[in-house]
């Protein structure tokens, strides 16, 4: 977790990164990866280092398989929503495309909480149905991956914004 907290603390938010639709992707696909790389290295580090607790285990088995479903379910009709909730058809393309990464942070945010506390699960009970929880997250994650095309097709953009986007032009 560390790591990614550095990548993102020297990630490069600077006007760049709003008007350039290349770099303001790139940006975003730093994110992800850096939160995905911090997934795999806990998870890495989780089973190496695993107890073994059958008591706990009968106690978080169901708790956490449950919060794990609704997290994988909710999480992208949570980030719908924030989209919808916030876009509007007059907004500017660069305000679109900031409500556009506030929500991805969040719905990765949220799948990436599920996915640390599976890791945890694993580290404090010891059992494998922990490590198979992680990797439905984990793959949950990996299918939500920031794109040029989920981008427009989630903000309903434009000839003219669709454009923009997919010839690198710089934009205002």
């Amino acid at each position: 977790m560390f790591v990614s907290c550095t990548i993102i603390y020297y990630m490069p938010y600077n006007n760049r990164a709003i008007t350039d639709p290349k770099a303001f992707f790139q940006n975003m696909l730093v994110l992800f990866y850096a939160l995905a790389f911090s997934q795999v290295l806990f998870f890495i580090i989780a089973f190496l280092f695993k107890q073994t607790d059958e008591q706990l285990h009968r106690v978080f088995q169901y708790i956490i398989l449950v919060w794990i479903i609704f997290v994988i379910v909710s999480s992208p009709i949570f980030y719908l929503y924030a989209l919808k909730r916030r876009l509007k058809p007059d907004l500017a393309l660069v305000k679109k495309l900031e409500i556009y990464r506030s929500a991805n942070i969040i719905k990765l945010a949220f799948l990436q909480g599920a996915a640390l506390l599976s890791i945890v699960s694993l580290l404090i009970v010891g059992k494998p149905y922990y490590a198979y929880l992680f990797l439905a997250v984990f793959m949950a994650y990996l299918i939500n991956r920031p794109s040029v095309a989920k981008c427009i097709a989630d903000l309903n953009l434009n000839a003219q914004e669709q454009q923009s986007i997919r010839t690198n032009k710089p934009f205002s």
